[in-house]
């Protein structure tokens, strides 16, 4: 799906804005509530934590797009080159952030807490028993939760795409029905409700898994035609927002668990429509520039404001909490997420193109200088 601005690249400036309305929602959510007159910031720090399915909405479709895409020019997915990707993609700065918050730890800066720092660098975070991240000593790598689930199904769909290539969608599908099939068990059976089992990458997965089978839809012509003549971005967006409104408003226990499931179809073709539709006023909102920047730095902001927003657990005690205050904390998480991402983030993603070229560089930042070779 490639958006008319740089299309050899594959580079869609628009899912930068996606990313940066997404990471600013989950700031607002780890934040406390701010009010300025009339204006508050209730209802996104209500709501705010659906950022991170917007995250996996995006990951989901750009993710199996471009491994689509590697076959489509190259002739196969390339297991090996894919992952040399990711892995300096993902770990550099993750590994980074872990080694920071565990020497503020041990200089007596924060709580300490082990058990979080190895199940994060394992990218296990979401299994482990005190996942919950509901007190303070467990809430500086609680956010590896939503990494580890988007490891797992970076293991899960390379793989799937190889062994069933003439039944992609189909077993995509499949698979997503399956997962809401189990969510809706376990929400049903109390017994079945370990502590942090929301998080859990089978009670999560078909966040990602729905948005794959809409990228493999979207490779056939009479679908993406259809898609591109009726799914506006205005009409998927208001679509959404009605349907997940009516499904809050229900008291049934029931109705409300499908509202995770209209998140996890409706974020995905809020983002397609935002694709498919390059010249559209939304798509121009979202490639403001301040936005492309946030959303160009949202994966190490992602990682670096769980130190500056405990939502609600600052530890008085704790010397580090000095920076936990607003306006100070803003001024942090971004100065933090800054250097980051141009020390350490952009260029581990050149170092993992070059070893494993793909088929087309994605970031336009990522590109060589002229006179240079390219890195796809």
């Amino acid at each position: 799906m490639k958006g008319v601005r740089n299309s050899k690249s594959g580079y869609l400036p628009s899912l930068d804005g996606l990313r940066a309305v997404a990471i600013l929602s989950v700031i607002c959510y780890h934040d406390r509530v701010h009010r300025f007159g009339i204006l508050s910031t209730s209802w996104i720090h209500q709501y705010g934590s659906l950022g991170v399915d917007l995250f996996f909405a995006i990951s989901g479709i750009l993710i199996c797009s471009r491994l689509l895409e590697e076959e489509r020019v190259s002739g196969k997915i390339s297991l090996r080159g894919f992952y040399i990707r990711r892995l300096f993609r993902i770990f550099p700065p993750a590994w980074l952030f872990l080694f920071t918050y565990l020497g503020l730890s041990l200089l007596r800066q924060l709580p300490i807490d082990i058990g979080g720092v190895v199940t994060s660098f394992l990218m296990v975070r979401n299994l482990w028993v005190h996942v919950a991240g509901d007190v303070p000593r467990t809430w500086y790598t609680i956010h590896f939760w939503s990494l580890s689930v988007e490891e797992h199904f970076y293991i899960l769909l390379p793989g799937l795409l190889v062994l069933f290539r003439n039944k992609r969608a189909f077993v995509l599908a499949l698979l997503s029905c399956a997962v809401m099939v189990w969510i809706t068990i376990v929400f049903h059976y109390p017994f079945l409700q370990t502590q942090g089992f929301t998080l859990r990458t089978d009670m999560r997965l078909d966040a990602l898994l729905i948005p794959a089978t809409f990228a493999v839809l979207l490779t056939r012509p009479e679908i993406r035609g259809f898609a591109v003549r009726w799914l506006h971005p205005w009409l998927a967006a208001l679509a959404f927002v009605g349907v997940f409104v009516l499904f809050q408003s229900v008291p049934s226990r029931l109705v409300n668990g499908a509202a995770g499931f209209v998140i996890s179809i409706g974020f995905p073709l809020v983002v397609i429509a935002t694709t498919l539709h390059p010249r559209s006023i939304s798509c121009r909102i979202l490639e403001w520039s301040p936005l492309r920047f946030v959303g160009r730095i949202s994966f190490s902001l992602y990682l670096w404001q769980q130190l500056f927003f405990p939502n609600g657990h600052t530890p008085g005690a704790w010397p580090f909490s000095i920076v936990q205050r607003f306006p100070v904390n803003y001024v942090a998480a971004f100065a933090c997420a800054i250097a980051s991402y141009y020390l350490v983030e952009r260029p581990m993603i050149r170092v993992g193109h070059r070893l494993a070229h793909p088929p087309t560089p994605g970031h336009e930042d990522l590109e060589d200088p002229p006179g240079k070779a390219k890195l796809g």
